[in-house]
C-alpha cells in the first residue's frame, strides 16, 4: 500500500462523529461542578437531559442537568 493512502487513512479516522450523538456535559444541580460527559441522541431527546448521578463533590446523588 502507497503511503499516500496510509496518511489518508488516519486523517479519515479523525474526523468527528455525526452529529446525531453530540457529545453533553453534566453538572451537578446543586453545586454546579461538572462531573460528567456523556452523548446523547438527538433525534429522541431534543429538549435538555436530566439524570440522577453521584457528585464526588456533594458526596451524595443528586440531579445533573445537560450544560452547553
Amino acid at each position: 500500500m502507497p503511503p499516500f493512502r496510509v496518511a489518508r487513512c488516519r486523517e479519515e479516522s479523525n474526523m468527528a462523529k455525526s452529529d446525531t450523538r453530540p457529545k453533553v456535559t453534566l453538572a451537578c444541580v446543586e453545586c454546579q461542578n461538572r462531573n460528567y460527559i456523556t452523548t446523547k441522541n438527538r433525534n429522541t431527546q431534543r429538549e435538555r437531559i436530566e439524570l440522577r448521578k453521584f457528585c464526588p463533590r456533594c458526596n451524595v446523588h443528586r440531579a445533573h442537568r445537560e450544560t452547553k
